[in-house]
Protein backbone atom coordinates (compact mmCIF):
# COMPACT_ATOMS: atom_id res chain seq x y z
CA UNK A 1 0.00 0.00 0.00
CA UNK A 2 1.27 3.44 -0.95
CA UNK A 3 1.63 6.03 1.80
CA UNK A 4 1.39 9.78 1.65
CA UNK A 5 5.16 9.92 2.13
CA UNK A 6 5.64 7.71 -0.94
CA UNK A 7 3.42 9.98 -3.00
CA UNK A 8 5.23 13.07 -1.68
CA UNK A 9 8.57 11.53 -2.66
CA UNK A 10 7.29 10.75 -6.17
CA UNK A 11 5.92 14.27 -6.56
CA UNK A 12 9.23 15.67 -5.35
CA UNK A 13 11.19 13.59 -7.88
CA UNK A 14 8.89 14.67 -10.73
CA UNK A 15 9.24 18.30 -9.67
CA UNK A 16 13.03 17.94 -9.55
CA UNK A 17 13.02 16.55 -13.10
CA UNK A 18 10.96 19.47 -14.40
CA UNK A 19 12.93 22.09 -12.47
CA UNK A 20 16.14 20.79 -14.02
CA UNK A 21 14.49 20.81 -17.45
CA UNK A 22 13.31 24.39 -16.95
CA UNK A 23 16.75 25.48 -15.78
CA UNK A 24 18.34 24.02 -18.90
CA UNK A 25 15.65 25.60 -21.10
CA UNK A 26 16.53 28.99 -19.65
CA UNK A 27 20.23 28.30 -20.27
CA UNK A 28 19.35 27.30 -23.84
CA UNK A 29 17.62 30.64 -24.42
CA UNK A 30 20.62 32.50 -23.00
CA UNK A 31 22.94 30.56 -25.32
CA UNK A 32 20.68 31.40 -28.27
CA UNK A 33 20.75 35.07 -27.38
CA UNK A 34 24.54 34.98 -27.06
CA UNK A 35 24.67 33.05 -30.35
CA UNK A 36 26.90 30.40 -28.80
CA UNK A 37 25.94 27.61 -31.18
CA UNK A 38 28.01 24.81 -29.59
CA UNK A 39 26.19 25.48 -26.30
CA UNK A 40 22.85 25.60 -28.12
CA UNK A 41 23.59 22.24 -29.70
CA UNK A 42 24.61 20.76 -26.34
CA UNK A 43 21.42 22.00 -24.64
CA UNK A 44 19.24 20.74 -27.49
CA UNK A 45 20.82 17.28 -27.27
CA UNK A 46 20.29 17.26 -23.50
CA UNK A 47 16.68 18.37 -24.00
CA UNK A 48 15.97 15.60 -26.49
CA UNK A 49 17.40 13.06 -24.06
CA UNK A 50 15.21 14.35 -21.24
CA UNK A 51 12.10 14.39 -23.41
CA UNK A 52 12.65 10.67 -23.92
CA UNK A 53 12.46 10.22 -20.15
CA UNK A 54 9.05 11.90 -19.77
CA UNK A 55 7.13 8.67 -20.29
CA UNK A 56 9.02 6.99 -17.45
CA UNK A 57 7.90 9.56 -14.87
CA UNK A 58 5.12 8.44 -12.53
CA UNK A 59 1.68 9.87 -13.29
CA UNK A 60 -0.66 7.44 -11.60
CA UNK A 61 -2.29 9.77 -9.09
CA UNK A 62 -4.32 12.93 -9.47
CA UNK A 63 -1.67 14.95 -7.62
CA UNK A 64 1.06 13.71 -9.98
CA UNK A 65 -1.07 14.49 -13.02
CA UNK A 66 -1.56 18.03 -11.72
CA UNK A 67 2.18 18.45 -11.20
CA UNK A 68 2.84 17.26 -14.75
CA UNK A 69 0.24 19.64 -16.17
CA UNK A 70 1.56 22.61 -14.23
CA UNK A 71 5.16 22.07 -15.31
CA UNK A 72 4.30 21.16 -18.90
CA UNK A 73 2.42 24.44 -19.21
CA UNK A 74 5.46 26.33 -17.91
CA UNK A 75 7.73 24.42 -20.29
CA UNK A 76 5.51 25.24 -23.27
CA UNK A 77 5.89 28.94 -22.48
CA UNK A 78 9.68 28.55 -22.23
CA UNK A 79 9.84 26.57 -25.47
CA UNK A 80 7.90 29.31 -27.26
CA UNK A 81 10.30 31.90 -25.87
CA UNK A 82 13.22 29.82 -27.18
CA UNK A 83 11.61 29.53 -30.59
CA UNK A 84 10.98 33.28 -30.65
CA UNK A 85 14.61 33.93 -29.68
CA UNK A 86 15.80 31.69 -32.51
CA UNK A 87 13.49 33.44 -34.95
CA UNK A 88 14.84 36.84 -33.88
CA UNK A 89 18.42 35.67 -34.37
CA UNK A 90 17.55 34.22 -37.78
CA UNK A 91 15.91 37.47 -38.87
CA UNK A 92 18.93 39.44 -37.71
CA UNK A 93 21.27 37.11 -39.62
CA UNK A 94 19.11 37.34 -42.75
CA UNK A 95 19.17 41.12 -42.52
CA UNK A 96 22.96 41.14 -42.11
CA UNK A 97 23.35 38.84 -45.12
CA UNK A 98 21.07 41.05 -47.25
CA UNK A 99 22.93 44.19 -46.18
CA UNK A 100 26.28 42.54 -46.91
CA UNK A 101 25.04 41.40 -50.31
CA UNK A 102 23.71 44.87 -51.13
CA UNK A 103 27.00 46.42 -50.02
CA UNK A 104 28.97 44.05 -52.28
CA UNK A 105 26.72 44.83 -55.22
CA UNK A 106 27.11 48.56 -54.63
CA UNK A 107 30.90 48.21 -54.37
CA UNK A 108 31.01 46.26 -57.63
CA UNK A 109 28.83 48.83 -59.33
CA UNK A 110 31.11 51.68 -58.19
CA UNK A 111 34.15 49.67 -59.22
CA UNK A 112 32.78 49.04 -62.71
CA UNK A 113 31.37 52.54 -63.22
Amino acid sequence: METSADNDYRISSVEKFYQEYISHSEELRAAIQREEWPDVERYVRWREEKLGELNSLPADSEALKEVHQEYLNRIMVLEMANINSLNEVMETLKSLIRNSHDHKLAARYVENA
